[in-house]
């Protein structure tokens, strides 16, 4: 994710169309290594093309040459999996996390536990003829197309069926994706470590980014929309303390700023008295 960042800035600078498109690739390969950063891509291709400066048809190449890396380093591994398995797959639990993480047993063990300790009492809740629905269609369809499917049906179900409640719990998995307190919960010592070193770096991290964005917009722009997409994963599906370790090194550097800026300010009031 750094590198793909690094890449999307230094095409800006370089203004170069072969920077746009190596750019693009690497956000390909980061989809490929984290199938959730598949938010991203949009979001990127949309801030390079708002944030380049220049006329709208180099804004036009720049958002086209990173579609055609994109493609490049995505499209092999697409076409592949839609000759094994019938169709198109980037990540094949997809519908299985959907569900799991939208389901009236939900919360009764996320977020103190892993999602993971959800997963059986939620198929155990199933009737037993949709249980059988799908053990015919695993019999039937080994790859596990059809089975996820089956529970993306579900789980958009359960979505569509309580969306107030989904609402309010989407802006509760966002605030535990960002929280201080750890997740899945650990105990009260780890927990108190955790809290010591992550209390100073949020609170500065905020100030230190708007301070970023205040004279390196363009820039900081990237790391926000990462942000963005992880909040999106968060709110639709989940998300646990450790998925957001992408995320914190920009974080560090957000504190980092805005700690320098407080020092250097006090510097200079020492040497006005």
């Amino acid at each position: 994710v750094g590198v793909t960042v690094f890449a999307l800035i230094t095409a800006k600078r370089a203004r170069s169309v072969w920077r746009w498109l190596v750019a693009g690739c690497m956000l390909g390969i980061s989809v490929l290594t984290k199938a959730n950063l598949a938010t991203f891509l949009p979001l990127a291709v949309l801030w390079a093309a708002i944030a380049v400066c220049g006329s709208w048809r180099y804004r036009l190449r720049a958002a086209l040459s990173i579609l055609l890396g994109i493609t490049l380093t995505l499209g092999p591994w697409i076409i592949r999996t839609w000759r094994i398995v019938g169709t198109p797959v980037l990540y094949s639990n997809g519908g299985f996390s959907l569900w799991t993480s939208n389901h009236r047993l939900t919360f009764d063990y996320f977020p103190r536990q892993s999602i993971d300790a959800a997963a059986l009492p939620e198929w155990n809740d199933l009737p037993l003829t949709e249980q059988e629905q799908i053990h015919a269609l695993q019999d039937r369809d080994p790859q596990g197309i059809q089975s996820a499917r089956w529970y993306w049906r579900r789980g958009t179900a359960f979505i569509t069926a309580h969306p107030y409640l989904t609402m309010k719990r989407a802006l509760y998995k966002v605030w535990v994706g960002f929280s201080l307190q750890y997740s899945p919960a650990k105990g009260f010592v780890f927990q108190s470590v955790y809290l010591a070193f992550y209390l100073p770096l949020f609170m500065l991290a905020g100030p230190g980014g708007w301070l970023i964005a205040r004279r390196r917009w363009p820039h900081a722009g990237y790391v926000f929309m990462l942000i963005l997409s992880f909040a999106g994963c968060c709110a639709v599906f989940w998300g646990h303390t450790s998925h957001r370790m992408y995320l914190e090194p920009y974080l560090m550097i957000f504190a980092a700023y805005a700690a320098c800026n407080i020092w250097a300010l006090r510097q200079v009031k020492r040497a006005l008295r």
